[in-house]
């Protein structure tokens, strides 16, 4: 069973070529299992480091995790372009037999460097885990009754409470009408919500009634003349791919 380790975020020391690393890809949301080897760079400080680079928005909060049943890592972290050169670092450590740590990071809008580290006698699997407890909403995008837009769920979009990646599509509807929401993917399992407001946020009105492995549909009588919003997601955490979105009148479009 796999246990808990902890994250540390910490000043590695002055940049040297010797153990300087490019930073590999951190998304804000969901994570990456690999592992450390010998031949990753050993610090100052005796301790062997992976680095990896994640950019933050203003206004968000992630909560990242370190796991290994491997060793006892050390995460370190702050601003800078890489793990040699960070600035204000922040950490947490947890060695010995805890295999698992987490820190908190507020986004300011800048690239941030976490090293995963662990002692340089040490190697093995690990796994890096992003989460982001408070997101910046999304941007709702326009779309006529009668349209379909096609894009894609990307784990730099914006999530909801239960970690699943979105996008907001706002459009005006009629007292009446009789709307017919629909999405489609082949990468993952589609999931609808609507709102009445122009922002996907507050308390959905209505959520999908229909639904497969690669659609779902959502139809509701309009009560109110005004500017609503559907929520497109997937309905599994950490599922991403392009899809479709398409509004339509009952009968008419």
């Amino acid at each position: 069973m796999r246990r808990f380790l902890s994250i540390a975020l910490v000043l590695v020391g002055a940049a040297s070529p010797s153990f300087a690393q490019a930073p590999e890809t951190l998304w804000p949301a969901g994570g990456i299992t690999t592992s450390m080897g010998s031949h990753h760079p050993v610090a100052p400080d005796g301790r062997r480091f992976r680095c990896f680079g994640l950019q933050t928005r203003p206004g968000e909060r992630y909560t990242v995790s370190l796991y290994s049943d491997a060793f006892a890592p050390v995460l370190r972290a702050g601003r800078g372009a890489d793990c040699t050169s960070l600035s204000k670092p922040i950490e947490d450590r947890r060695e010995g037999s805890e295999r698992a740590a987490t820190v908190e990071i507020a986004g300011d809008g800048e690239r941030w460097s976490i090293s995963a580290g662990a002692l340089a006698s040490e190697t093995g699997a690990f796994h890096l885990q992003v989460d982001r407890t408070v997101t910046v909403p999304a941007t709702p995008v326009p779309i006529e009754i009668g349209q379909t837009l096609r894009s894609r769920l990307t784990p730099d979009d914006a999530v909801t409470a239960q970690h699943r990646t979105y996008d907001c599509y706002a459009f005006r509807a009629v007292r009446g009408d009789d709307l017919i929401a629909t999405m489609r993917s082949t990468a993952f399992k589609p999931a609808l919500q609507l709102y009445a407001s122009p922002d996907c946020q507050g308390k959905p009105i209505n959520s999908m009634n229909n639904w497969s492995e690669e659609a779902a549909t959502l139809t509701e009588s309009i009560a109110n003349t005004e500017v609503y919003s559907i929520r497109a997601q997937s309905m599994q955490r950490g599922s991403f791919g392009p899809y479709s979105v398409t509004l339509s009148r009952g009968g008419r479009d």
